[in-house]
């Protein structure tokens, strides 16, 4: 797992020559982002005394990203690789950004750079099209040829952006890209974005899940020197192998649960979760009241994530030591 520390300045943050100011979210596309609640989170922990927060699951980096423009010190966590390339260029980055010039160098070939095929040569027909295919070969490999570590996170950053909203869906959990090819009426999605060129969303403003599943792809992008190996090539969509996470197994997850708690039981703990999950909030309640003497749960009515059809409510738990934190 990584980890990233920051330490908050009032700076502003410039990507993909952009102007984010410290209280404009960044944009994501990703399954369960919290970038439409995460103000609704804030009214409720702001009067909570803290100057540091451990974002356990820190996934888009959202929630560290918005506590990092209230001045807190903030440590982000991820287990996937992808995420804390997300989590640096977004929280640990402070002053870095990409220029015009960098753009332009990551979107045209250079004669000097050998450029490779993995993507052209493993992908064919899966996610993007042949021109696609030979598109992310070159900006991965220009993307790496960075000396700056912040300025490949942004790049890649962008570059996940990019790749995302060009999916069915968003994800990368199926080998479906007749889906954005067929000339059909559809009910869903926007044909138009699918077919808008890499380039122009690169330079634009810009029970649990398995996110593995759902994102090996842009993992596959970080871990490029290994790719080859990590990959699952009886599976169509050439997902990458890996072993079931304690936190999507239904028999393990209270047990989970119950060492992260009794791990933090000396902080204050903030869950976030959805009324539908699996254990129940009214588990969930009982095991957070083993190590914190006051429990309470706000919810979030009316909440609707992108791709569920449920209408389930986003809860807020809140463990203390004493009311007011």
């Amino acid at each position: 797992m990584d980890i990233v520390k920051i330490k908050m300045t009032e700076t502003q943050l410039t990507l993909m020559g952009d102007l984010i100011k410290p209280y404009t979210l960044p944009t994501t596309r990703y399954q369960g982002s919290k970038a439409k609640i995460v103000e609704w989170i804030w009214e409720n922990i702001e009067d909570i005394k803290f100057e540091s927060a451990l974002d356990a699951f820190g996934g888009t980096g959202i929630v560290g990203y918005f506590l990092k423009t209230r001045g807190k010190q903030v440590f982000y966590n991820d287990i996937l690789k992808s995420n804390y390339f997300i989590g640096t260029a977004l929280i640990e980055n402070d002053s870095t950004k990409l220029s015009h010039d960098d753009i332009d160098f990551l979107l045209q070939p250079h004669p000097d750079i050998n450029y490779p095929t993995f993507i052209q040569d493993t992908f064919s027909d899966i996610y993007y099209t042949d021109e696609e295919n030979r598109w992310l070969d070159m900006v991965i490999q220009n993307i790496e040829n960075f000396d700056n570590f912040y300025k490949r996170t942004l790049a890649y950053y962008a570059l996940f952006q990019s790749c995302i909203i060009k999916r069915p869906y968003n994800l990368f959990h199926r080998k479906n890209l007749y889906m954005r090819t067929s000339n059909v009426k559809r009910s869903f999605g926007n044909k138009a974005t699918w077919d808008t060129p890499f380039e122009e969303h690169l330079s634009r403003e810009g029970v649990g899940v398995d996110y593995l599943d759902f994102y090996h792809f842009l993992e596959g992008i970080v871990n490029h020197q290994k790719r080859g190996d990590m990959i699952d090539y009886r599976s169509k969509h050439r997902r990458i192998k890996h072993k079931k996470p304690v936190w999507c197994d239904k028999n393990k997850i209270h047990t989970a649960f119950n060492k992260l708690f009794k791990k933090f039981q000396n902080a204050i703990i903030v869950v976030l979760y959805r009324s539908d999950g699996i254990p129940s909030i009214e588990n969930l309640k009982r095991i957070l009241r083993k190590y914190k003497p006051v429990v309470s749960e706000i919810r979030y009515g009316g909440y609707k994530y992108v791709l569920s059809n449920n209408n389930s409510e986003e809860c807020l738990l809140l463990g203390l030591d004493e009311r007011g934190g």
